[in-house]
């Protein structure tokens, strides 16, 4: 489930593709992590890194989506929604003591984002104007985003 980042997954507004390889690089370091056989409280960091970034990268998103007027704004909130109820609803299970498979997260979170990306932030490249993304979008992993 490791995803080598490559072009067809450009959206066409920088800053967001950036954000979105930060996001398959979180997302692969999970799977590393899983597969050198790290498991429960030590894959949390990881987890915890990915929700948040997630978070940060959607509400970007939304933001640049609306100050464009995006028509497709509604529907692109809800499938965000979906992953941080995924994601978060496995953390908190784990905390909670529900024993939570790895892989299968793991697995919701690589189709998610695969197809998330190649079908609907697709969609809205050709909406967004670059100025409009600068405003909104910030880049790069070291800037807490």
């Amino acid at each position: 489930m490791y995803i080598q980042w490559s072009s067809s997954y450009r959206a066409g507004v920088d800053n967001f593709d950036r954000q979105h390889k930060i996001l398959f690089d979180i997302m692969n370091d999970f799977h590393s992590r899983i597969i050198s056989g790290h498991s429960g409280d030590s894959l949390l960091p990881t987890l915890n890194e990915l929700a948040s970034y997630a978070a940060t990268h959607f509400s970007l998103e939304e933001k640049a989506m609306a100050a464009a007027g995006y028509a497709g704004l509604e529907a692109h909130k809800k499938e965000h929604a979906l992953f941080r109820s995924e994601v978060i609803g496995c953390l908190s299970d784990h905390m909670n003591g529900v024993k939570v498979m790895p892989l299968d997260l793991l697995r919701f979170i690589s189709e998610w984002l695969k197809n998330h990306i190649m079908k609907r932030d697709i969609e809205y490249g050709a909406c967004l104007s670059s100025g409009q993304t600068q405003r909104h979008a910030m880049s790069g992993r070291e800037t807490g985003v």
